[in-house]
């Protein structure tokens, strides 16, 4: 029997960990396993990284969930059992790749080409995140509002564009365009004096919580704004090893923001780029804008003429099932099961 760790980076007692959309949910990683280990020889056990570092010897290969300091020390140094990681590496592979030169399998996030990077004996492969399927319901609310946004505003650590979030919206609401921010930072100071801004508009409204599957649902689209907060300053530019255009107009991690929309099937506005699309995304199930926030103005006249439209665009079930956490977790546990030549119970593997 393998016996195989599942190392969380985000432990159970903390927010983020339980959230839709969370890689490091307990209760759902023990569902997936479960379901996909019943007829193969792995026994695995769910630990924390301080209980995991004291008593790695008794398992034979580890999979981490997120890398920490203390675990990227870890896997710098050889340990005798198999690791295996499941993380966005971006800055690691850019400055520190021998990090990974005693890694079995790195399940990468990032939607980039790390394979210059790898060590001979490291097999890549290119892994975002997901969504859990369990979370969802098959009855929804009728849309109250044209538009749905779930997630905070603040964007502080860009060069450009610190406030394209905020300013996009209030664009939209000039156009007479209803809209619903579901944002559970909405009480912090920095988003509450963005906020101040929009709440001088009839057709806007906040909800101080984040957005559960059925919220998607309270608009009749529901905007993804997928570029990311980096700080593309010179030091995060050689950090990353991206210029600060490339950093903050392309997509290069597909945020969780986009699959809590792909589980929930909501009727998505999101960008349109190959790292996107890439996820099964295509004009059959979603609605894309081509403008990024260095042109906000064109942005903003893209999203509303999809919102005159009226036309409902809905994901299909081969693309929803693709995007699960279920769905991650079978191609991991396969590609170890491959890599270790694992039996499956009780029959011998055969390659």
């Amino acid at each position: 029997m393998y016996k195989l760790a599942i190392v969380p980076k985000v432990k159970r007692s903390l927010e983020y960990s339980t959230a839709f959309g969370s890689q490091h949910d307990y209760h759902h990683i023990r569902k997936c396993l479960n379901s996909i280990c019943f007829n193969i020889a792995i026994e695995y056990q769910i630990i924390y990284e301080s209980k995991f570092f004291s008593n790695y010897a008794n398992f034979n290969g580890v999979l981490f969930i997120g890398l920490s300091r203390e675990s990227l020390d870890f896997i710098s140094k050889d340990s005798n059992i198999d690791i295996y990681t499941w993380s966005f590496n971006q800055c690691v592979w850019n400055e520190t790749p021998e990090v990974f030169n005693n890694t079995s399998i790195v399940f990468e996030q990032s939607t980039l080409d790390m394979s210059k990077f790898t060590h001979k004996s490291t097999d890549i492969y290119s892994l975002p995140l997901a969504f859990q399927s369990d979370r969802i319901s098959s009855q929804y609310f009728k849309p109250k509002y044209d538009l749905v946004f779930n997630g905070t505003l603040y964007r502080n650590r860009r060069v450009s564009s610190k406030y394209h979030r905020v300013e996009i919206i209030e664009l939209l609401l000039k156009k007479n365009i209803s809209i619903i921010n579901y944002n559970g930072r909405s009480r912090k100071k920095d988003e509450k004096e963005l906020l101040i801004r929009l709440k001088k508009y009839p057709n806007f409204k906040v909800k101080n919580i984040f957005g559960e599957p059925k919220h998607y649902h309270h608009g009749v689209f529901s905007l993804d704004l997928p570029f990311l907060d980096t700080g593309a300053v010179p030091k995060q530019e050689k950090k990353y090893g991206m210029g600060w255009n490339e950093l903050e107009n392309s997509i290069w991690l597909n945020h969780w923001d986009l699959f809590r929309a792909i589980g929930s099937k909501c009727n998505i506005i999101t960008f349109d780029s190959a790292s996107i699309r890439s996820l099964g995304l295509s004009d059959g199930n979603v609605h894309f804008y081509n403008s990024t926030p260095d042109n906000l103005k064109e942005m903003a006249n893209e999203i509303s003429n999809i919102i005159e439209t009226k036309i409902v665009k809905v994901i299909d079930n081969n693309t929803w099932n693709n995007n699960s956490y279920m769905s991650r977790w079978e191609y991991m546990i396969n590609k170890i099961r491959l890599k270790k030549s694992i039996p499956f119970r009780n029959e011998a593997i055969t390659l």
